[in-house]
């Protein structure tokens, strides 16, 4: 089971995610699957270009794994699923393919030992959203850089959730003391979308974050935040853009528009307290050890007790021309979602 949990988070062309201390990295599981349990889909995962059958970076014992498997090297065969729930380890997977050029979400959840035995290593992360499709990594996590620099990326700023009055989940990694255990629920897969729910409490506030995936290129993220008291809150947003990320960030409205060389996204923020103030600052983030890179972050803020937001968060390839920034109008029921979409009127089942 440990080892086939690399092919159930692998990102469009194969490597893992870097979320909590970690790089966008080769998963060492798969060659220890592929070869040692004869697993076809590992083989195939171990194969990807990204992954390198033997190289620097990979698993110290590939080229000893390497040498138990038959000649010629078999090709392995691409997993029949795509999407992935796992309730224990905190993970909801979505993707249309396992194409580099596939679109994949990941939602996290964690809980339990799955976020306490990260100790020192785990970071503040709790309802954390990525996003990755034509090839290009759209909403990031900041990953680790280097002991030595994890000061400027493991903090509950340095993730897209929600503060609360400037703070997060407890973020001492010092001591071992990050994060706030959340769970993940209402997982719901159909033909005209894809759904499911991380809940969550810190800072004295109750917080579940709905995601909603539609095929057309577009992601409904909805935020229920519970709690009597008036707070400054803070809505943030990661994009793979602006700063020294190799991308452009342009800001909009009432939300902020991210676009790399082979496609953008864009998201549009709106809550019950009423229009947001969107903002949008510099921030670090890392895919390679060592070696830190700027983008910039959507920030938007209000003050209140709690509200209901949603966010409108579209994406698409390069040449497409970004929509203007235009939510329609939306409600929150009981058990259902309302929202007039881009394609027209949407009701979810929440």
């Amino acid at each position: 089971r440990l080892t086939r949990w690399p092919l159930a988070l692998a990102m469009p062309g194969g490597l893992a995610p870097n979320v909590d201390d970690s790089d966008l990295a080769r998963w060492s599981g798969a060659p220890f699957g592929a070869v040692l349990w004869d697993d076809p889909e590992l083989m195939w995962l171990w194969r990807r270009p990204a992954q390198g059958l033997i190289s620097s970076g990979g698993s110290t014992l590939a080229p000893e794994l390497f040498a138990l498997l038959p000649s010629p090297v078999p090709e392995g065969t691409e997993p029949g699923w795509t999407d992935v729930f796992l309730e224990a380890s905190g993970h909801a997977v979505f993707r249309d393919g396992w194409g580099p050029d596939a679109t994949w979400m990941m939602l996290l959840g964690e809980h339990g030992r799955a976020r306490a035995m990260g100790l020192g290593h785990e970071h503040p992360d709790a309802t954390q959203l990525l996003l990755s499709a034509f090839g290009e990594i759209l909403l990031l996590d900041s990953g680790y850089i280097s002991f030595p620099e994890k000061d400027a990326v493991c903090h509950a700023r340095d993730h897209s959730i929600v503060l609360v009055d400037g703070e997060g989940p407890p973020d001492n990694y010092m001591f071992g003391m990050v994060g706030a255990d959340a769970w993940l629920t209402g997982w719901d897969v159909r033909e005209q979308w894809k759904t499911v729910v991380s809940s969550t409490t810190y800072a004295g506030v109750q917080r579940a974050r709905r995601v909603v995936l539609f095929p057309e290129g577009w992601l409904l993220v909805q935020d229920r935040i519970v709690a009597g008291e008036e707070h400054q809150w803070d809505w943030l947003l990661h994009g793979h853009g602006g700063g020294t990320s190799q991308g452009v960030y342009e800001a909009l409205t009432s939300g902020g528009r991210w676009t790399r060389s082979g496609a953008w996204v864009q998201a549009e923020v709106v809550t019950t307290a009423g229009p947001p103030l969107c903002t949008h600052h510099e921030d670090q983030h890392s895919f390679v050890h060592g070696e830190m890179k700027t983008h910039e972050v959507l920030d938007c803020a209000w003050t209140g007790p709690g509200a209901d937001v949603l966010a409108l968060v579209r994406f698409g390839p390069a040449g497409e021309e970004p929509p203007d920034d235009a939510i329609g109008a939306w409600s929150v029921g009981q058990g259902t979602l309302t929202f007039d979409g881009p394609d027209g009127p949407v009701v979810v089942a929440a």
